[in-house]
């Protein structure tokens, strides 16, 4: 009987053992050990764990999603193997399917990086191949007219490839990378067009200028689109009076909409109001004939003319024309209207900052406390929700998910996904979830998981972006909301905060907003790293540092609350000015409107979006302050 009950158990262990192993992603594990060797330029032990990983599991997502191509091609071409290499590499199509979805930033100069990557190398095997033309080809493919920052060195690779073949490109290259605007007229009429388009993404914007400039003087026929974009460079680099000379010498030769639309947007930044608005009246048709017809709103409504604002606005269909008709109504006075138009906006949108804003503007009107108990319940995630507690004294009270409860149900589920996450590869994590199935009635336990995951894979961005897609869900659990204000840098932020004397909340709320807790952000303007400091700003803290230092997260946050605790001194300890001048600058700050009680009054800042900041911030540094009890 003994001997039964051994072999029993034995058995069970067994099933425990292969389970486990199931559970322990082999697939993965073997696959994250052949790229680490890859890593190490040790490719004969990367392929003999990616030959391993093929035989063992020829079905793994791996291989159906097609990531493992890319990193088996590459192998293969660093043994010189150009045969298997090619093979594996054409079929290495990888895009994440929320790739778009899953990143902030993302625009059309942001291709997924395996596209640039793969592109490159098959162009070097076709050329090693023999096959001239199909090389040539991929690497022409790398040359783009954006600019990206992320796929900048493949696109270097492929010019100086380019130019072994034919010295135009060498040309191409010192003008686009190395500044050599002089030689700019060596180029052929496309490719000058596509350097402006380049240097304009880029924020490149006087070299932008100077090549629309020198393509228009070449080029006689339809070059509509290139004045538009001149026009916008001009606009974007805040040349005004250069902007409206050119706009109205475009339209002595054509008599266009879109350029009356620039000239007008130049008048009124000169100041020239009355002219701006006969201005944008000439905007008949055409894709700005919208906003031409809202600016005349905005200018009627700064006369005091509302009756023929509200007029033009109700036709038009937008949210941003349905924000300005409701504020044309309260400054009209035209409280009935206001509510009917705001109560149906709300009806359709409740949870949005807009509705929590109309509630609140409704309960100032009439006094209802309804209003502030239909924020507090909807809109707990905005700046109005912190001013209905203040008013009523009262919170939502959430409830927690049944978080334990719902992890032994799906225990291998989560096991494997906690398995997957100490690899710390993203692509992996984002393989994985994207083929989780779960019934709808766990569909909130689903979202939980993927923040979850990623979280502990330390894909920080991913996480609170994955939590914010679902905040309406988040936000009714006390165990879950806490996604959408984590305290990530956590050792970092307290050893800041302890040597400056500022509280921990104003720290995360700061770094929540500026870059999500994503530490290799850098904006367009230059702001760097997790508090989007400016490199002169941290330069007079400490002279000695560079961008590449200000990426690191712990001198960013060192350098970002040093920062706020100046602030923080200049305007006494008051909270609301101190984010809003992190944002738009101590010197604006001062100019602008106090309240009674000398704070800040946020809703008359002039800048709409540092009030959208503002307001962003103070929402965060309360909800940190609730769910953390500081």
């Amino acid at each position: 009987m003994k001997k039964i009950l051994f072999f029993i158990i034995l058995a069970i262990n067994s099933l425990i053992s292969f389970a486990a192993d199931d559970v322990n992603i082999k697939d993965y594990k073997i696959f994250a050990s052949g790229k680490n060797f890859l890593s190490q330029n040790n490719y004969k032990d990367a392929l003999t764990q990616f030959e391993l990983l093929s035989e063992k599991y020829p079905e793994s997502l791996l291989f159906k999603s097609n990531y493992a191509n890319y990193y088996i091609g590459i192998t293969y071409y660093n043994l010189g193997d150009y045969d298997n290499a090619r093979n594996f590499l054409e079929r290495a199509i990888y895009t994440p399917k929320d790739f778009k979805a899953e990143d902030p930033y993302f625009q059309k100069s942001k291709k997924h990086l395996f596209e640039y990557k793969r592109n490159y190398y098959l162009a070097k095997i076709y050329l090693e191949q023999g096959l001239k033309d199909e090389a040539l080809k991929h690497f022409k493919f790398l040359v783009k007219n954006y600019y990206s920052k992320e796929l900048e060195t493949y696109e270097k690779m492929a010019l100086k490839e380019l130019e072994k073949h034919d010295p135009y490109f060498e040309i191409l290259y010192m003008v686009k990378y190395e500044n050599a605007l002089p030689i700019l007229l060596s180029l052929k009429n496309e490719d000058i067009l596509a350097l402006g388009d380049f240097f304009l993404s880029k924020g490149s914007y006087q070299s932008a200028e100077k090549v629309y400039s020198e393509y228009l003087n070449l080029e006689k026929k339809d070059v509509h689109q290139v004045k538009l974009s001149l026009l916008e460079t001009l606009k974007r680099s805040k040349k005004y009076d250069v902007l409206l000379e050119k706009s109205s010498d475009f339209i002595t030769l054509s008599d266009n909409s879109d350029f009356y639309y620039y000239l007008a947007l130049a008048q009124m930044q000169l100041g020239k109001k009355s002219d701006a608005e006969q201005t944008f009246s000439k905007v008949k048709t055409g894709k700005y004939k919208k906003a031409a017809s809202i600016s005349i709103a905005r200018i009627l409504s700064s006369r005091r003319e509302y009756k023929k604002a509200i007029s033009i606005l109700k036709s038009i269909k937008s949210s941003y024309a349905n924000n300005l008709l409701m504020e044309t109504y309260i400054k009209a006075g035209m409280t009935e209207e206001f509510k009917k138009a705001s109560v149906n906006y709300i009806k359709k949108y409740p949870y949005s900052d807009q509705a929590a804003y109309y509630r609140f503007l409704l309960y100032k009107e009439s006094q209802n406390p309804n209003y502030l108990n239909w924020i507090i319940k909807y809109n707990i995630n905005t700046y109005y929700y912190e001013l209905a507690y203040s008013i009523m004294e009262n919170m939502r009270n959430l409830e927690a998910y049944p978080l334990n409860y719902k992890s032994r149900i799906y225990r291998e589920k989560v096991q494997r996904l906690e398995s997957l996450a100490e690899l710390k590869d993203g692509e992996i994590l984002k393989i994985e979830i994207e083929n989780m199935d779960f019934p709808e009635k766990d569909r909130v336990f689903r979202e939980y998981l993927m923040s979850s995951i990623y979280e502990k894979g330390g894909f920080y961005l991913s996480a609170v972006l994955k939590s914010r897609k679902y905040q309406n869900d988040f936000s009714k659990y006390s165990n879950l909301i806490t996604f959408l204000y984590p305290r990530y840098y956590d050792f970092m932020v307290k050893k800041a905060a302890k040597k400056y004397n500022i509280e921990e909340a104003l720290i995360y709320s700061v770094i929540l907003q500026e870059s999500v807790f994503e530490p290799s952000l850098i904006s367009k303007a230059g702001a760097t790293g997790l508090m989007q400091i400016m490199l002169s700003t941290a330069k007079d803290m400490d002279p000695d540092i560079t961008q590449e230092k200000l990426l690191a997260p712990d001198i960013n946050i060192e350098l970002g609350s040093r920062y706020l605790k100046s602030l923080l001194t200049k305007f006494d300890g008051n909270i609301p000015k101190t984010v809003a001048a992190y944002n738009a600058g101590a010197g604006n700050v001062v100019k602008w409107k106090s309240d009674k009680k000398g704070d800040l009054d946020i809703e008359k800042i002039p800048f709409s979006e540092t009030k959208k900041y503002v307001k962003r911030v103070i929402n965060n540094y309360y909800k940190y302050k609730r769910i953390y009890h500081y």
